[in-house]
């Protein structure tokens, strides 16, 4: 049996690599087919994303049973706040320290998903923590884990 914690990280990252295919297609589509500028396609690219992602997180990573009204705007701000991030990261590596886009990517790709994980998890998505463990039985008149 597969410990929860490596499971949920597992699935983290599986949703994570599709989150970030969507991302970049979208975003290539954007400014190839729309011709949209780079930031522009980049936030459509981002938006699009951001629904895979909430959703695969919400009902598979962690399968919360915290309400949507608490764990998207949370979510909302654990992901701006990684993309912020990882543009601030290659601003400084590219920018300030002049190293090459490849550096930067591996750190943002070292740093980022890691944060997002710890933060989402033990956040976003965190009332569910016993949702996730033990499924609820019913027996009508109230409602356990076993």
């Amino acid at each position: 049996m597969i410990r929860p914690l490596a499971r949920e990280a597992g699935r983290f990252g599986i949703v994570g690599v599709a989150a970030t295919l969507m991302h970049a297609g979208m975003a290539q589509l954007a400014h190839s087919l729309l011709a949209q500028p780079p930031l522009v396609a980049n936030v459509m690219g981002f938006l699009a994303a951001f629904v895979i992602s909430y959703g695969g997180h919400y009902h598979w990573t962690f399968a919360s049973g915290v309400p949507h009204g608490t764990s998207l705007p949370r979510f909302l701000v654990v992901s701006l706040a990684a993309f912020m991030i990882s543009e601030f990261i290659v601003w400084v590596v590219t920018g300030v320290m002049g190293l090459s886009m490849a550096v930067a990517m591996a750190t943002v790709v070292g740093v980022v998903p890691l944060a997002s994980f710890l933060i989402n998890r033990n956040w976003t998505f965190a009332a569910g923590n016993a949702t996730r463990i033990h499924a609820p039985v019913t027996d009508g008149a109230r409602t356990e884990c076993k």
